[in-house]
């Protein structure tokens, strides 16, 4: 009898302890799930970054085969942020521990230079939080708390946490972000003042979004977008000249403050004044029915880079290729000599030598315009590939191209010392390997549809190659 009693109770405190933890994991599961929302940011966010579960995200986003060919070159791509959060918190970050401390929902933002996220943790975070504040820890007026020089906030169950203060007060001043609507898998939703883009953790890195570009359909399909080299860094194909021009100009909209962008614009419009090029007549934009632009490559032998660029544009209906060259009014200053591409006639006005030249013709369908002659008489031998339907833009990019063209400038400017502190091998050593990177990820491919102002893509980012040509 003895023997049952000393059983029982073992087995008593067993499922106690069983029990408590139970209950325990109940109450921290309820208040990571408790409430409606997203989380907070500060109004006037420049990029907001929205997960309702961001652990899975980052654990799918890790499985996935363009991971796999990314992580071949650089093991630990983030190895100096790791370091950075384990010597801030303690905790090395892994998408397990992130849900044990922070829970599923996250928000961050950028605003006026800082950064700073918002989760609704569980029971361990506010257990932590409580022995703070038992051990003296106290709020300032805002109710922002400092901690290993950050500051952090609780607002209706979530935790603001930035290393600037004026971030945590903004963000308990401002309304809450909505969740990402379910249903969806465990994507990543980034929002900025331009468009929202949303990510899938799966093979090829599907994406589907918005851009707040008033972009034009004329409800015809793009017969120029596979007109290109099937290595092409970058190919844009648009309805109209005035779509590509209107998104070159969003693209670049972030770097415009910066100085090294502003150096080269600078440039860029030195060398057209210098060059005396003209300017196409008036209304030449009416002219087309389709634009395409490709940079197929960059030239990296001399100081100045040079890229390889080519230009196809479709003439409307009403038009006929065999009209003269929309053009060719750019080159009359330069006096551009005839030149012939197989039977082909066009011109070449010389800017640089063959490294740099505008180079115009024709070919059965289209208008070109090449910045080499030995381009020009590639693209004259590819045809188009079938029409893409119900499509006003397309995007691509081979980022075995961009890597293998990053990687060759990052050694050049090591070798011209343009980089701070590297030569060439430190640069190839230290940056090389994020461009090797980038170069196993296969291609980016995004279509777009005009629709009441904006427009809707939809796409994959690092789809390997060969599937890559598929339309999505």
């Amino acid at each position: 009898m003895p023997r049952f009693h000393g059983a029982a109770r073992r087995w008593g405190a067993l499922v106690g302890v069983c029990l408590l933890l139970a209950l325990l994991a109940a109450v921290d599961y309820h208040l990571k799930h408790a409430g409606d929302g997203a989380g907070f940011h500060p109004s006037g966010a420049s990029c907001v970054l929205v997960s309702s579960d961001f652990p899975s995200f980052c654990a799918e986003l890790a499985d996935t085969d363009a991971a796999a060919r990314f992580l071949s070159e650089t093991p630990r791509p983030f190895e100096a942020f790791e370091l950075a959060v384990r010597k801030a918190t303690g905790v090395r970050p892994t998408p397990l521990r992130w849900a044990v401390w922070m829970g599923p929902r996250v928000v961050g933002a950028r605003w006026h230079g800082s950064q700073g996220i918002c989760a609704h943790p569980g029971l361990l975070l506010r257990a932590v939080h409580a022995w703070r504040f038992a051990w003296g820890a106290r709020p300032d007026n805002f109710g922002v708390y400092a901690c290993a020089g950050h500051f952090y906030a609780w607002r209706d169950g979530f935790l603001l946490v930035s290393s600037s203060p004026e971030y945590v007060n903004a963000a308990l001043d401002s309304p809450q972000v909505d969740a990402v609507p379910e249903g969806n898998d465990n994507s990543l939703m980034v929002r900025w003042n331009g468009g929202d883009i949303r990510i899938h953790p799966q093979p090829g890195l599907p994406v589907d979004g918005t851009l707040n570009l008033p972009f034009q359909s004329t409800g015809e399909p793009l017969q120029l977008a596979d007109a290109w080299p099937d290595d092409a860094l970058l190919t844009l194909s648009t309805s109209t000249p005035e779509d590509a021009l209107l998104f070159w100009k969003t693209a670049v909209r972030p770097f415009e403050s910066n100085a090294t962008y502003a150096r080269c614009a600078h440039l860029v419009a030195s060398l057209w004044q210098q060059w005396a090029l003209g300017a196409p007549d008036e209304g030449w934009t009416g002219r087309i029915g389709e634009f395409s632009v490709a940079v197929t490559g960059v030239d990296a032998l001399a100081t100045v880079p040079v890229p390889a660029w080519g230009v196809r544009m479709r003439p409307r209906t009403q038009e006929s290729v065999q009209a003269e060259h929309p053009w060719l009014p750019v080159l009359a200053p330069l006096a551009p000599i005839e030149y012939a591409w197989d039977g082909r006639p066009g011109c070449v006005a010389t800017l640089m030598g063959e490294r740099a030249a505008v180079c115009l013709a024709g070919d059965r369908a289209t208008w070109l315009a090449t910045s080499q002659p030995a381009l020009m008489s590639e693209l004259l031998a590819i045809e188009a590939r079938e029409p893409h339907a119900d499509a006003d833009a397309m995007l691509t990019i081979h980022w075995k191209t961009a890597g293998k063209t990053a990687e060759t400038l990052l050694k050049r400017a090591g070798e011209l010392e343009l980089i701070p502190e590297m030569n060439d091998q430190e640069a190839d050593a230290y940056l090389g390997k994020y461009a090797r990177s980038v170069a196993h990820l296969g291609r980016l491919r995004i279509i777009g549809r005009a629709r009441d102002g904006v427009i809707a893509f939809e796409g994959t980012l690092v789809a390997p190659a060969e599937e890559g040509i598929a339309q999505p």
